[in-house]
């Protein structure tokens, strides 16, 4: 089996993509495979070449032509045609990039969440949670498509899996991502440290793509309880340890979830929403709201509060942990290629 993957990461994007796209890649086992992403600023080429692809960079452009981004794909896998799985995860890209390629591969996976436009593929999964997820695809997708809907079918990493550690008291785990653009970490460590009469020991994690990290150095200088780790690749261990997570959205859900971990959550993105929305619902984690709208102070009280009620926390990480089975994930996700692929 051979797989080319078309998706992007910057630090404007995130890291998210590129890293479940990777999480893919590995339960896959495939004999060659590639990464296509655009030349952008914080694009992880050097992590995937880390966890042991090939990822070749096209032109970065400010707005993607999908007929004019599937012929730069092309061009860069002379060498690789034809191949046996293409995975497209991106926003900008729909059915026109697909047909392109479609002579060139045998199965098509895409991996979605917005439900915005068409899509030419054989798979497509969207591991979130919506309080219409049968239905979304619709009028997207053909008949034929298989749909792949809903947690149980998070591209999480195997140590995800894996046993639990024992949670530690009042241990705080922090992560928005491996950008944070808006740099929502500065702004929870900060509201963390003025909660001086707990006594709080902090996990903080940022990405490669992280931008403030100088700053961030800074800021925790004076501060031995804080820890920083600088894209870390044991994120689950953190979990497991922690007696509450402040994050932002996406593939943090998921990861979150199944290591049954309180969340105090605030959206950076607009397709963070209905999925936040949808577990706070469920009482799997506290929304404070937007990015932009969250004040200090606010952020401050939500975090004594839920550390100073452990019946609530107890709660929580049980709503959390009934939302993504210990069943399905990447590997089961690869099964059903793989067996599409044999006919």
């Amino acid at each position: 089996m051979s797989a080319v993957f078309r998706v992007d990461a910057s630090t404007h994007i995130g890291s998210g993509h590129v890293m479940r796209c990777i999480t893919l890649a590995k339960a896959l086992q495939p004999k060659r495979c590639v990464f296509v992403c655009q030349n952008l600023p914080g694009h992880l080429q050097q992590v995937v070449y880390e966890a042991g692809f090939e990822c070749r960079l096209i032109t970065a452009t400010d707005d993607i032509d999908e007929t004019q981004d599937a012929r730069a794909t092309l061009n860069m896998l002379a060498d690789v045609l034809p191949f046996s799985v293409l995975v497209v995860d991106h926003y900008a890209l729909g059915s026109t990039f697909c047909k392109v390629l479609h002579q060139y591969r045998q199965a098509t996976l895409v991996i979605d969440d917005l439900a915005n436009r068409p899509h030419h593929c054989d798979f497509l999964l969207d591991q979130n949670l919506f309080t219409n997820t049968q239905h979304r695809y619709q009028k997207w997708v053909s008949p034929a498509t298989q749909l792949l809907l809903g947690p149980r079918y998070a591209l999480l990493r195997d140590e995800f899996y894996q046993r639990t550690l024992p949670r530690q008291a009042n241990r705080v785990l922090v992560c928005f991502g491996g950008a944070d653009e808006l740099n929502m970490t500065g702004k929870t460590v900060t509201a963390l440290q003025k909660l001086k009469n707990l006594p709080i020991r902090t996990d903080i994690v940022v990405g490669g793509s992280y931008p403030w990290l100088k700053q961030l150095q800074e800021q925790i200088t004076n501060h031995p309880e804080m820890t920083l780790h600088h894209q870390c690749d044991y994120m689950a261990r953190l979990m497991q340890q922690a007696t509450l997570m402040v994050s932002s959205g996406g593939t943090i859900h998921w990861e979150r979830c199944i290591s049954g971990l309180p969340g105090i959550v605030i959206t950076i993105a607009d397709n963070q929403r209905a999925t936040t929305e949808a577990l706070a619902n469920q009482k799997a984690c506290w929304w404070l709201g937007d990015a932009r709208e969250t004040e200090t102070l606010q952020l401050s009280d939500s975090i004594e509060s839920l550390l100073s009620s452990p019946s609530k926390l107890q709660a929580m990480a049980v709503q959390a942990q009934n939302v993504v089975p210990r069943t399905g994930g990447a590997a089961w996700v690869a099964n059903q290629i793989r067996a599409y692929l044999r006919g």
